[in-house]
């Protein structure tokens, strides 16, 4: 018999990922954002609290969203001014000790499907670190892909979910 992943399934993998990434890399902030344009949803978080489950970002029509979506090349923000520049979020950012991000496209047959999201202190990643972390990204497609279907599934049903 297949075995047919679960939400438990998805958020053990996160964590796996998240462990893995804060052994390779660090970071004070980790988050994987899903492409559901014009936004990205938010589907697994370092930082619940600051950053919950499910929450949204407008991503797509901004520049970050034209370097990172739609060519699918990776990016690093290694000043509060450069995030300032790239996401609305920034003053949040900036309150739970941030200043430098890494941001790894992974992506689906030539589509970015999602994002892995690394942030530290300003100035911390330099472009090893974007070249370490890069190699997490194709190991994620199967996650995401999963990840995709579940989230399209609940959000179809949200209105039945809590009746």
């Amino acid at each position: 018999m297949t075995h047919i992943p679960t939400i438990t399934d998805l958020s053990t993998a996160f964590c796996d990922l998240e462990h893995q990434l804060s052994a390779e890399i660090g970071f004070r902030l980790f988050s994987v954002l899903l492409v559901d344009l014009p936004d990205m949803v938010r589907i697994h978080s370092s930082n619940l609290e600051a950053y919950p489950l499910g929450g949204r970002k407008q991503m797509g029509p901004t520049p970050w969203g034209t370097h990172v979506i739609t060519r699918g090349e990776p990016w690093l923000g290694q000043t509060l001014e450069e995030l300032r520049n790239a996401f609305s979020d920034y003053d949040l950012i900036a309150d739970l000790g941030c200043g430098c991000c890494l941001n790894i496209p992974v992506r689906d047959h030539g589509q970015t499907i999602g994002t892995l999201n690394l942030l530290d202190a300003q100035g911390r990643y330099g472009t090893d670190h974007l070249h370490r972390a890069i190699k997490f990204g194709d190991p994620c497609v199967p996650l995401l892909k999963t990840a995709g279907k579940l989230w399209k599934i609940a959000s179809n049903h949200r209105e039945t979910l809590y009746e």
